[in-house]
């Protein structure tokens, strides 16, 4: 019996649900490896909280409970992927061949992006960055002045976080505009909340430069803090690029509507570090990677039974961010991803996130149990099943 070699890089949601589906599908006639260097899975859209102090537990899973067990991980890091052999050089010099390969490596700190921000900002995009600000809070006195950087949902989400859970005396430096791809009604319940709340929200505040005692923005403006987080926008691995595939400007692998490479069809893309230029309106969230890591195993799967290829497609229903613990903003979309008048809020809005979050991972346990339990809203069509998509 031929069998096929499929190698994941990356144990994120893309990765997990692509490694669980494939394993669940093909059994014995596909041998299945997640390549990671942490062996962790972690729990991104809850970040905001472990870094404000909650158990780590509820974000860091190891990956035993959440891949089939037919699944062989391999923790390591890889360096380099030499599509013409079929081949991933490791860190450690050895190398793992594969058939069919799933590039779902994610996205991370923007180490990069002004001047001093690597050597003086947090970062709030990954686990080590969270851990480390959790940490430096605990050594702060009571009221420790954060500068959070950036306007979007992780600024917002992290910074209210912060408010209500910590002593710290928040403020956000917003590049343009606060939440800008939101409705003005729940553009202005953001920032009513995070007002009567003690956290200081400062617009077209783009920083130039951190420093080790806050920033300056790029208007002269001086903003001094005890702490400075980058929340802004995150950055892909250089590993694609690093192989000679065909990426885009920031780095994202090129792929086509069934989520191949268009540099070699042996590999997939899914996640934060694939871009498909066919649907612009995609963006970075676990709510395409879940749906993208499930076709890139669907497609490998009709590739090994010999069925025809599927086309990818996917339609949002909404973007959702937690204020705190007990009050949030659900942002009802169309399904290109534009803001429509529906807006929940309060209660209500922190009930409906809390259970996309538990939803957002419990979609790889499903998996786990069931290859094929996960299905997703598509761009044109009817949904096969109702799901909640959230950022």
């Amino acid at each position: 019996m031929n069998v096929t070699r499929v190698v994941v890089l990356g144990a994120g949601y893309a990765g997990l649900t692509a490694a669980n589906r494939l394993a669940g599908r093909l059994g014995e006639t596909a041998s299945v490896t997640i390549v990671d260097p942490r062996g962790v899975f972690v729990d991104r859209i809850r970040l905001h909280e472990l870094a404000a102090g909650a158990d780590e537990s509820t974000v860091v899973h190891p990956l035993p409970r959440m891949l089939n067990p037919r699944v062989r991980v391999l923790h390591a890091q890889a360096t380099r992927i030499r599509a013409a052999e079929r081949q991933i050089e490791l860190a450690d010099a050895t190398t793992v061949a594969y058939d069919e390969l799933v590039y779902a490596v994610g996205s991370g700190e923007t180490v990069n992006s002004v001047p001093g921000a690597a050597e003086f900002a947090l970062q709030a995009a990954g686990l080590d960055g969270a851990r480390a600000l959790r940490a430096r809070l605990a050594d702060r006195a009571p009221g420790a002045a954060v500068l959070v950087i950036g306007g979007g949902a992780t600024a917002v989400e992290l910074s209210a976080e912060l408010a209500t859970q910590t002593t710290a005396a928040v403020t956000i430096a917003a590049g343009s505009e606060l939440l800008a791809g939101v409705s003005p009604a729940a553009r202005q319940r953001a920032r009513t909340w995070l007002t009567r709340h003690g956290v200081t929200v400062l617009d077209d505040s783009r920083v130039a430069s951190v420093d080790q005692g806050g920033a300056l923005t790029d208007d002269g403006r001086r903003l001094d803090a005890d702490l400075v987080v980058w929340a802004g926008t995150f950055a892909v691995p250089t590993l694609a690029r690093d192989s000679g595939l065909e990426v885009d400007g920031t780095g994202r692998l090129i792929v086509d509507a069934s989520l191949r490479s268009v540099s070699d069809p042996s590999i997939l893309g899914a996640g934060d570090a694939c871009v498909l230029p066919e649907q612009p309106h995609l963006r970075m969230a676990c709510a395409t990677a879940l749906p993208q890591g499930a076709h890139a195993a669907d497609v490998i799967a009709a590739s090994v039974t010999g069925g025809p290829q599927p086309q990818f497609s996917l339609g949002y229903v909404f973007l959702c961010m937690s204020l705190g613990r007990r009050d949030g903003l659900v942002q009802f979309l169309t399904r290109d991803d534009r803001p429509r008048r529906i807006v929940l809020r309060s209660g209500l809005g922190a009930l409906v996130k809390e259970s996309i979050s538990r939803f957002a991972r419990g979609s790889v346990l499903a998996e786990r149990r069931r290859a094929g339990a996960y299905r997703w809203l598509k761009l044109g069509g009817p949904a096969v099943r109702r799901e909640l998509v959230h950022d």
